[in-house]
């Protein structure tokens, strides 16, 4: 039970007022239920007559009162609404990405394998990897080398974004402005308002006549757009156990450009992170998942209803009844 106007309570102050008639009973004032010989006298009602009258017109005030209070009740409806991001990956898929100088489990896999491993277990979850899957989420996927190519559109059906992980061909070159620069484009027409990009790149910018990685991060940052890069850092450790790997490990090819990543994460209010293997790859996604949450909202509706007048029909029925029964059966003369 509610109470719209809970101060008119401040009136039962008067509800002493009531009782005024019975100091009638303290002076022994003549009471009579009407002449003699009537039903009052005759059933021996009439001296108590003034107690039932005020107790009468204390019980109407209360009512009254009470219906001035407003009472109400209310119920409340609940329910949740989650509203999923936008989140776009922009992968690099340059030559380089097929190097075999990352370890899983104590096996040694490329560093392509290792993202995709990643991104496979950020999308749909790992519990055992503390990653809850991104299940209200649109993802999307795009690849640069020489040139950028959208290998999934922004989608809600993420077994056809985890599909597209599966036959992603390498090329030369690395032009990493121009693949974050298409990733921005795909942001660009999503529904959600909040919007996120994951770059994971382990070179550096090489392609020809391409846009530069800081103008675009400059074009995210006019967009509202957090840019996360990820430098997947060649194991030199592994490289050198590869003998195919130690001449392009040693003449810097395939080094991350570093500062240029962590200026782009910087410039959009993302964060730069780097990994050197498959477990600290997974680390970086499960540190991104929990800094970007699905928002959820929790809407209550609350529908009043108003009672205030049944206690004000039973205080005006039971002053009718007072001044029924005062003049009639109570009759009182003072």
């Amino acid at each position: 039970m509610y109470w719209a106007h809970p101060q008119a309570f401040l009136l039962l102050a008067l509800l002493p007022m009531a009782f005024l008639p019975l100091r009638n009973l303290r002076r022994g004032s003549a009471r009579l239920a009407g002449v003699a010989g009537s039903p009052a006298v005759n059933h021996g009602i009439g001296r108590w007559a003034p107690a039932w009258l005020a107790c009468l017109r204390a019980l109407a005030l209360l009512f009254i009162v009470t219906a001035l209070a407003g009472p109400q009740t209310a119920q409340t409806n609940s329910r949740s609404h989650t509203e999923g991001i936008a989140i776009q990956l922009v992968l690099d898929t340059s030559l380089s990405m097929g190097y075999a100088d990352y370890s899983l489990k104590g096996q040694t896999i490329t560093r392509m394998d290792a993202a995709l491993h990643a991104i496979r277990l950020f999308v749909k979850g790992s519990p055992e990897h503390g990653l809850p899957g991104r299940t209200n989420d649109q993802i999307g996927l795009v690849g640069f080398n020489r040139h950028p190519d959208v290998l999934c559109p922004l989608t809600h059906s993420h077994d056809t974004l985890l599909a597209s992980l599966e036959d992603i061909a390498l090329g030369p070159y690395t032009n990493i402005g121009d693949g974050l620069a298409w990733g921005l484009d795909r942001l660009r027409r999503a529904a959600p308002k909040e919007k996120i990009l994951i770059l994971l790149s382990d070179g550096k910018q090489n392609a020809p006549e391409a846009m530069q990685p800081q103008a675009a991060a400059k074009l995210a940052a006019d967009m509202g757009v957090r840019v996360y890069t990820i430098g997947a850092i060649g194991n030199q450790e592994a490289a050198h156990t590869h003998p195919l790997l130690r001449s392009i490990a040693s003449s810097g090819a395939d080094s991350v450009d570093e500062e240029t990543l962590r200026r782009v994460a910087s410039l959009t209010g993302g964060k730069y992170f780097r990994a050197t293997d498959a477990e600290g790859l997974l680390a970086v996604y499960r540190e991104i998942d929990q800094m970007e949450k699905s928002r959820i909202e929790h809407l209550d509706t609350v529908k009043r209803e108003d009672w205030f007048v049944v206690p004000l029909i039973l205080g005006l029925a039971i002053l009718g009844l007072e001044a029924l029964l005062g003049a009639t059966r109570l009759l009182v003369i003072g």
